[in-house]
């Protein structure tokens, strides 16, 4: 549009708005020779540009969310069906010592904070070094560091000499090669979708909330579990699925107060530029 209104309010004081922006209003306030720069949100003016936008953008999220919670918790079953169906598996022997038993401990907490850290860190890549954000980039995030993970793993497999008894573990499966192959495929499929979902997420909003949406697997994984294998739901399932959905409330409560706090600081550190808003529109 590109009009320049100014209204004149004192001798020293006076306000220019460019109005080059149907999103943003360009507030330029000049007193005493020194210039303050503010931008403020015009949410009086939505055109139909704007509310495709919002929409594409809710959309993406909640596309993101989908493949986290439906790709996790299906590549968790099949893990779950893998074992059960004769896939190598250590954790079924009753006989743990006290050594192994705060070793693995550690471990998964080690792992659980290692993830935050890695979404974390993929947040700031994408803003420091990236700098954008679409799908090229978060599909060159996940090929590089898969890449680099499985590379790590090869060698593992090779060095641990553990690929020795894939033949025989293959044989051994009890549905069948054929379907000791579907489940391992599909298994890689369900994790590499449900990673492009975290990335997705935590471009598209932050790692706060991909973490946020992750959690909420934790009470419907086992729900599945129920409903598949005839699984018992036993207390300490159900005190970490209420821990789980407590955590998701609490963030979603905190996001509300937040929202609502910023924008009673914003109706109260700008009366003068709302009025001004207003006539403009007028």
């Amino acid at each position: 549009m590109g009009e320049t209104q100014e209204g004149q309010h004192s001798p020293e004081t006076f306000f220019t708005i460019h109005m080059a922006d149907p999103q943003e209003v360009h507030l330029r306030k000049i007193a005493n020779g020194v210039k303050e720069t503010q931008f403020l949100e015009d949410n009086s003016f939505h055109g139909p540009t704007s509310r495709k936008k919002l929409y594409y953008r809710w959309f993406r999220i909640v596309i993101h969310s989908v493949l986290v919670l439906v790709c996790g918790s299906a590549a968790t079953l099949l893990g779950r069906l893998y074992y059960e169906k004769g896939g190598k598996n250590d954790s079924g022997s009753t006989q743990i010592s006290k050594k192994k038993y705060v070793i693995g401990f550690i471990a998964t907490v080690c792992a659980s904070a290692g993830y935050g850290l890695w979404l974390s860190l993929t947040q700031l890549v994408f803003k420091k070094v990236m700098k954008r954000e679409t799908l090229k980039v978060i599909m060159d995030m996940i090929i590089y560091t898969f890449l680099v993970g499985t590379c790590a793993i090869i060698v593992g497999l090779f060095a641990s000499g553990e690929w020795k008894g894939l033949k025989n573990e293959m044989k051994e499966y009890e549905t069948g090669k054929a379907s000791y192959l579907l489940n391992l495929t599909f298994t890689a499929i369900f994790w590499q979708l449900f990673t492009i979902g975290c990335l997705g997420l935590t471009s598209e909003v932050s790692s706060l909330f991909c973490n946020a949406i992750t959690v909420l697997r934790v009470p419907l994984v086992p729900m599945l579990a129920v409903i598949f294998f005839h699984d018992k739901m036993y207390g300490i399932k159900v005190i970490s699925m209420m821990l789980a959905i407590w955590g998701i409330i609490s963030y979603l409560y905190q996001q509300y107060l937040d929202d609502t706090e910023s924008k009673n600081r914003n109706t109260i550190h700008h009366p003068k530029a709302s009025a001004s808003l207003e006539e403009v529109h007028k």
